[in-house]
């Protein structure tokens, strides 16, 4: 991720390289770990799939009904795979935020999406580069073989995909009446956070709170104390050497270190503005906000879970 935010840099387009990072994040979080024939297809679909989303939130900005309407069909097709459909629940994500971001305002242009697209490129010739390197294999399904049994009905079960995406239409609508600043990111937060196992979603809201406090703390600290661009690059090419690592600790650790990365990303973007440290504080705001909306979520499921029929699934 520290290439294309230093190239961008170098060639005095640092939006641009900032997305070919975000473009590569993106890559090598939806690496199945298969053979090549599974990793191309799979990280060509999911990253034209991510571009066409924001395609889609640039055609409905502007126009609040039809953008509530996207989102919520976007945010049910993002709560339909199951927790061990690794692939497809990363890639609803990633598409749902894409849609969001792009409706809010977050830049997004053909010479954007050409960077993002670039940048994905690169994450997958990497990911290439190390099938050929260390030949392995990660345990469980295929992206095709979750595909197919979402396909065939093995999902998280109706009601908890009618309350995830109801949940972040309630929790952006709240963000936009309490005037919170990009109230998107509430919303991002509800589709991280939220869990179909009450267990899992209750841990991930303190881990989520906790971690985001921290990774806010972190990025401040360091834009504060790194003055220059390129000191920006080699922070990020640290956090996202540290990402993968993270992500397999336990959430409050990957949530410090996405929360600081994407921050100290976001911080570049907006470089030609004056970055982005006058807005670290609202996105822990974002974070209460939306673990708010999560936690009666799960009462409300939780209630309702009693008149549900079993045979119906969760």
């Amino acid at each position: 991720m520290g290439l294309p935010v230093w190239a961008g840099i170098v060639l005095e387009q640092p939006v641009l390289g900032a997305f070919a990072s975000l473009g590569a994040m993106l890559a090598l979080s939806l690496d199945p770990r298969r053979s090549m024939a599974t990793r191309i297809p799979s990280i060509m679909l999911g990253t034209l799939l991510v571009v066409a989303a924001a395609a889609l939130g640039l055609v409905i900005a502007g126009n609040r009904p039809l953008a509530l309407a996207g989102l919520f069909v976007i945010s049910w097709l993002a709560g339909l795979p199951r927790p061990d459909h690794a692939y497809l629940s990363l890639l609803g994500k990633y598409a749902a935020s894409a849609l969001v971001l792009a409706e809010m305002g977050f830049p997004a242009t053909v010479p954007i999406g050409a960077a993002y697209v670039a940048g994905a490129m690169l994450g997958l010739a990497l990911s290439l580069m190390q099938a050929y390197l260390v030949a392995s294999v990660e345990p469980g399904s295929s992206p095709w073989d979750e595909m197919n049994a979402v396909i065939s009905g093995d999902s998280n079960g109706p009601l908890y995909g009618l309350t995830l995406p109801l949940t972040i239409l309630l929790a952006t609508w709240s963000a936009v009446k309490l005037g919170v600043v990009e109230a998107g990111w509430v919303g991002l937060t509800v589709l991280f956070v939220m869990h179909v196992d009450d267990a899992q979603a209750w841990r991930r809201i303190w881990q989520r709170v906790a971690g985001t406090l921290l990774g806010v703390v972190l990025a401040a600290l360091l834009l504060t104390w790194v003055g220059s661009p390129l000191g920006l690059v080699l922070l990020i090419a640290l956090l996202a050497a540290a990402y993968p690592m993270a992500l397999r600790r336990n959430y409050l650790a990957f949530s410090l270190v996405v929360t600081a990365l994407v921050l100290l990303v976001i911080d570049v973007v907006k470089l030609e503005s004056g970055g982005d440290a006058g807005l670290l504080g609202w996105r822990f705001v974002d974070t209460l906000l939306g673990c708010a909306w999560v936690a009666l979520a799960l009462f409300c499921m939780r209630a309702l879970r009693r008149f549900w029929p079993a045979r119906r699934g969760c």
